[in-house]
């Protein structure tokens, strides 16, 4: 007899974030000076931010620093069943 046995993918991506700025200076040079302190500063941190539809990207191994980027699990474990972390091959 069959049984089900379900599993879920984690899969490690890059996406794009939006933050709105509104600005109220003399003149759009002054607006975007300061608009461009604010983030060098860290001072748009606490603003939310938007996730821009679209735009993920899985990420390859490669890209970070040879550690898996996706990860097959069974739902009741917390070992991954499989990843996609590279085989090294020495010679």
């Amino acid at each position: 007899m069959k049984t089900d046995f379900c599993f879920h993918l984690d899969q490690k991506v890059t996406t794009w974030m939006r933050t709105h700025l509104t600005i109220r200076a003399e003149s759009y040079e002054e607006a975007k000076a300061e608009a461009i302190r604010m983030v060098v500063d860290g001072d748009i941190d606490e603003i939310p931010w938007d996730e821009i539809d679209g735009v993920k990207e899985v990420i390859k191994p490669h890209e970070n620093e040879g550690q898996p980027t996706q990860e097959l699990f069974h739902s009741d474990g917390f070992d991954p069943a499989w990843d996609n972390k590279p085989i090294s091959k020495t010679l």
